[in-house]
């Protein structure tokens, strides 16, 4: 049985080794208008494998949260798409953790800041036939507040994107890999935490009215996530 002096312990030096950090497109692989600026606002709900170390010991665990995010994306004359995004994580994050008798909770004390900065290049424009083919990549960083503490995640990440016009819906989906550092500071003191992972995401873009559009994606594998949102239609 693990004592109680191993999980205060956890508290304090949260996510010294994680699994994963979610980290959704919400974007199609469609080419954009030129000069263009593209913006949407949707919300996540994720849900992560975590692992983390106590001494010797290694736990695992799930960790959930729920996030609005604004991301705006411009339509530069090439065929290179830069992109911005900024929001907060809902209620913070809650941490599920396995005893052998019990499960343990963990509530961060405030919701965690989120940014992130990156760009869309066109591999291949859709036509008739064939599919549009995008790469994406992107950094993302966020940060929240545990007691006196603070907790900062750094995430790379790159993603292939395959997508097509079918009427009023636009399909798309692909993988993407990710690479995560983690920080914890707990006063002056730094502990810091590195994994590589994978994912698989699906999604549509459907007509909602003149110039909007509704998106919808989900992602499952090293995570799980499901976003609902609207945007401005291209």
């Amino acid at each position: 049985m693990v004592s109680k002096k191993v999980f205060l312990f956890f508290v304090l030096f949260l996510f010294f080794e994680m699994k994963v950090f979610c980290s959704e497109l919400v974007t199609t692989a469609k080419q954009i208008k030129k000069n263009t600026f593209l913006g949407q606002i949707y919300y996540t709900k994720e849900k992560s494998k975590i692992n983390f170390k106590v001494g010797t010991n290694i736990f695992s665990g799930e960790k959930e949260g729920e996030k609005i995010v604004f991301k705006f994306t411009y339509g530069l004359e090439t065929k290179f798409y830069p992109w911005v995004k900024f929001g907060s994580n809902l209620k913070g994050y809650t941490l599920f953790i396995p005893s052998s008798t019990v499960t343990n909770y963990y509530l961060s004390d405030y919701p965690a800041w989120i940014w992130g900065v990156g760009g869309r290049l066109l591999l291949f424009p859709e036509t008739v036939v064939n599919p549009a083919i995008s790469f994406d990549f992107g950094y993302t960083y966020s940060n929240t507040k545990l007691g006196n503490s603070c907790l900062k995640i750094s995430e790379l990440q790159v993603a292939i994107l395959v997508g097509k016009q079918f009427r009023k819906f636009y399909p798309y989906g692909g993988f993407r890999v990710i690479s995560l550092s983690n920080e914890k500071d707990e006063n002056g003191e730094k502990i810091r935490g590195k994994n590589n992972n994978f994912s698989l995401f699906f999604g549509f873009a459907g007509k909602l009215f003149l110039l909007g559009k509704t998106l919808f994606e989900f992602a499952f594998g090293d995570e799980e996530t499901l976003s609902l949102g609207i945007g401005l239609r291209n």
